[in-house]
C-alpha cells in the first residue's frame, strides 16, 4: 500500500514537472506580450484620439450653426454685417456660445505654443500667425475648445468670415486636421469647413480627390505634404469619419 502510494506521489511530481515553464519559457512568453502590446497600444491609442476629436469637433460645429440660427432667426445670412472684424462679428452674433475666458496669440505665442501643418511642418503663414497677433483672440469655451478670432477691419473677403478651431484647446497635438480646423461663416445661410484658397468663396461639392491632392495655391489639402486647412471639409465629406487614407 504504501509502495503505490510512493508511485503516485512520483506520478504527481513528473506531470507538474512536466507541465510547468521554465525560467527561459517564461521569458520569452513575457517578451512576446511585450511586442504585441508595442505594436497594438499606438494604434489603440491613435483610433481613441481620432474618435474623441471626431465627437468634440461634431460638437463644437453644432454649437457654432445653432448659435447662428439663434442669432439669424428674423434675419438672412446675407444680411450680417461681413465688413467688420470676424472678432467683432462673432462677439456679436454668436452671443449663445459660452466664454469662459479669453487671451491673445501674442501671450500664447510667448509661452511657447506653437501650431502645425498636417505635414509636421511649424505652420507660419497663416495672417494670425505672423501679424496682428496682439489683435488675434484666443477665445476658451466651456467644452474645452478654442475659437481663434482676428480682430483686424481690414478684409479682403467681405462674402464670408474665417474662424480657427482648436478642438482641445492648448492641449496637443495644435496641429491642422488633428485639433485645429478651419471654418467659414458664410451667405448662404451655413457654417462651412474651410475648401478653397483665400480670397475665394467657400463652395458647396467640392470633390473629394480635390480635398486631399488640390490644386490649391496655398498648400490647403488634407495630404501628408500639405498644411491641412482642408481636413475638416474632408471629414465632413467623408461621413464624419477618418478613412483609411486620412494622414493622420
Amino acid at each position: 500500500m504504501l509502495k503505490n502510494f510512493m508511485n503516485k506521489l512520483k506520478s504527481i511530481k513528473l506531470v507538474k514537472q512536466e507541465s510547468a515553464f521554465t525560467l527561459a519559457e517564461a521569458m520569452i512568453t513575457i517578451g512576446l506580450i511585450g511586442i504585441v502590446a508595442a505594436m497594438t497600444m499606438p494604434m489603440l491609442m491613435t483610433n481613441y484620439q481620432k474618435k474623441v476629436t471626431l465627437t468634440q469637433l461634431k460638437k463644437v460645429v453644432h454649437e457654432l450653426n445653432q448659435a447662428m440660427k439663434f442669432a439669424v432667426a428674423d434675419a438672412k445670412f446675407e444680411d450680417l454685417n461681413y465688413a467688420q472684424s470676424t472678432y467683432k462679428f462673432f462677439k456679436q452674433y454668436f452671443t449663445s456660445i459660452m466664454v469662459v475666458s479669453e487671451t491673445t496669440m501674442e501671450k500664447v505665442k510667448a509661452r511657447g505654443k506653437i501650431y502645425r501643418q498636417i505635414s509636421g511642418a511649424e505652420e507660419k503663414d497663416l495672417a494670425i500667425m505672423k501679424q496682428n497677433l496682439d489683435k488675434t483672440h484666443i477665445l476658451n469655451l466651456n467644452n474645452g475648445a478654442q475659437i481663434i478670432l482676428p480682430d483686424t477691419d481690414t478684409r479682403t473677403t467681405p462674402h464670408n468670415q474665417t474662424i480657427y478651431i482648436d478642438v482641445n484647446g492648448f492641449g496637443p497635438p495644435n496641429t491642422f486636421g488633428k485639433d485645429c480646423f478651419m471654418m467659414v461663416i458664410t451667405t448662404n445661410n451655413k457654417i462651412l469647413f474651410h475648401n478653397t484658397d483665400d480670397g475665394n468663396p467657400v463652395k458647396l461639392g467640392i470633390a473629394r480627390d480635390t480635398l486631399i491632392n488640390g490644386p490649391s495655391e496655398h498648400r490647403y489639402q488634407c495630404n501628408p505634404q500639405g498644411r491641412g486647412m482642408w481636413c475638416g471639409a474632408l471629414i465632413e465629406s467623408d461621413g464624419w469619419e477618418f478613412r483609411k487614407d486620412y494622414p493622420w
